[in-house]
């Protein structure tokens, strides 16, 4: 695996390091951050994935300072919709029918969960990207 340049990366990626800042208590199971040089999923090139069985939310390094702080709200994203039912069923692609009020009841109360369970990455969140 490549070494990862300290120097080049996002502000927000020097941030978690800085804070030691390296895990998402989602309530269910705690993730691990790792940061990668050239990640892809299924061949393709990606800038974040977010890995159910082994708890690890994977981060390229080779983004800009947006699009790394975009990533990680992404990839938390996807762990607090699993952690209220609406994942994908390991990738079955199936439609989710939802009212737009019961989404953001289920969304709302993921993110209320998160911020609890993770008060010091939700306030260098609540920084911004830079």
């Amino acid at each position: 695996m490549p070494k990862i340049n300290y120097d080049k990366l996002p502000s927000i990626y020097k941030r978690l390091l800085d804070n030691q800042i390296n895990t998402v208590d989602s309530g269910w199971k705690v993730f691990q951050f790792s940061l990668q040089k050239n990640l892809q999923d299924g061949g393709d090139k990606c800038h974040g994935v977010t890995d159910f069985d082994s708890g690890l939310i994977l981060l390229d390094v080779d983004v800009s300072d947006d699009l790394a702080y975009e990533t990680i709200i992404h990839e938390i994203t996807h762990v607090i919709l699993e952690t209220v039912g609406c994942g994908d069923n390991y990738g079955e692609q199936k439609d989710l029918v939802i009212s737009n009020e019961k989404l953001t009841t289920l969304v709302s109360r993921g993110f209320m969960q998160f911020m609890m369970l993770n008060p010091a990455l939700f306030e260098l969140l609540l920084k911004g990207p830079l």
